[in-house]
């Protein structure tokens, strides 16, 4: 069983590819009516995690 602090920092590396992913696509059907500009997902990478 991973630790706290490992089981984040996994969780926060598939959300930073989930976003890569809808940020290159576009067009899912289902997403959010808002998108992230470039800069929001940058800023988003660089939050430290808690």
């Amino acid at each position: 069983m991973p630790t706290r602090e490992q089981a984040t920092v996994l969780l926060y590396g598939c959300c930073m590819e989930l976003l890569d992913e809808v940020s290159r696509n576009g067009n899912l059907e289902d997403g959010p009516s808002e998108t992230l500009t470039r800069r929001e997902i940058e800023c988003l990478r660089r939050c430290p995690i808690p």
